[in-house]
């Protein structure tokens, strides 16, 4: 089956406003991945295209890239991405059991970089989560994917495009303005995840030292406004936590 210039190799994801491929292009034999909005609704177009959007002039090694954006002969939307190779974290915990706390903060740290470059940008991810962070363990890269919730500059006006419960923000659950605290938090109830915590409660046990749990709760605070809003800042501290805890200082 082709797509354009892209033959489909398999079909890796299919939800609510269509399906997800992998896929090559059939002169470069490079892998991509192909996403496909089957439903000529308006709602199911417009986030495709929302993401392609956002993604179009994006260049940081922790978010993907978008290739290519067409219709096809059925006039469905099609987006063309960039292939990440690893796995996605939260199939990986249920796979391979939960992180430990030096892998949780590297991978924490690359992601702070993303969320620092699109907050800069302006934009805001809206569904930061395990399911959509991919790892390679190998070179030690994780890239922040799905940006189909994302907003660019939010205008300050209601939005109810959704959320993954316990780990959006309450913020966004009461349908509230998008804001990078939304993202903070979001980012901080993954690591209570990752590390083998009660997102219900948001709570870790304490085989986590605790200069990194008061970290972390920082980051999952019910007030936006108490939570750290520079991810640069974030990701400061967290090297200095990790220079403190393993000998070790990186920032990205």
């Amino acid at each position: 089956m082709m797509l354009g210039n892209y033959k489909i190799l398999k079909l890796i994801g299919e939800g609510g406003f269509g399906r997800t491929y992998l896929g090559e292009h059939s002169i470069l034999k490079k892998k991509v991945v192909i996403k496909q909005s089957l439903f000529k609704g308006q709602t199911a177009s417009d986030i495709v295209l929302n993401e392609a959007s956002l993604l179009w002039d994006i260049n940081h090694w922790a978010l993907p890239t978008v290739k290519d954006v067409f219709l096809n002969d059925e006039g469905d939307l099609i987006m063309v991405m960039s292939f990440i190779e690893g796995d996605e974290l939260y199939k990986y915990t249920k796979n391979n059991g939960f992180l430990d706390v030096e892998t949780c903060c590297w991978i924490t740290q690359r992601i702070l970089s993303a969320l620092y470059y699109l907050h800069f940008a302006g934009i805001v991810h809206r569904d930061v989560k395990p399911a959509n962070i991919i790892v390679n363990f190998k070179t030690h890269i994780a890239t922040l994917v799905d940006f189909g919730l994302s907003k660019l500059k939010p205008d300050g006006s209601p939005d109810m495009s959704g959320y993954t419960p316990y780990f959006g923000a309450p913020e966004q659950i009461d349908g509230k303005p998008p804001i990078p605290e939304s993202d903070i938090y979001s980012l901080g109830m993954t690591m209570i995840y990752l590390l083998g915590g009660d997102i219900t409660i948001k709570r870790l046990d304490d085989t986590v030292p605790k200069i990194l749990k008061d970290y972390i709760y920082d980051m999952v605070k019910q007030n936006p406004k108490e939570r750290p809003s520079d991810a640069k800042k974030l990701n400061d501290n967290l090297s200095i936590i990790r220079k403190q805890l393993f000998n070790r200082k990186h920032i990205y």
